[in-house]
């Protein structure tokens, strides 16, 4: 089965698109601590679908190249939306939210 340019170009042209904000912020609390914030929105433009995270984390750093944090993520889906983060599934279409704790060590080489 072959699909022409044209064809192609008609399909993604006839794609809805979706707008993202997102606004984030840190705090470093003192030398070795450090807050995180972050929230979005994003909608599927022609669509009910839209989706608000938000996440909150903390850094602590045991030294130059080597950090412990913890996150915690949360995404709301409206009524028909899907998304899904940190490879927890969500049902097609169910509205249903997804919750997520990351705890980990990071280290740079």
């Amino acid at each position: 089965h072959r699909v022409d340019r044209r064809q192609r170009q008609m399909c993604i042209r006839d794609r809805p698109k979706a707008k993202l904000a997102q606004l984030g912020a840190d705090w470093s609390v003192d030398a070795r601590s450090k807050l995180l914030v972050s929230v979005a929105r994003r909608e599927v433009g022609g669509t009910d679908r839209a989706q608000n995270t938000w996440t909150l984390g903390y850094d602590y750093a045991l030294s130059k190249r080597t950090v412990l944090y913890a996150r915690w993520l949360q995404l709301g889906n409206a009524a028909n939306a899907s998304a899904a983060i940190a490879n927890v599934p969500v049902a097609a279409n169910s509205g249903d939210g997804v919750r997520s704790l990351a705890l980990g060590v990071r280290h740079n080489f």
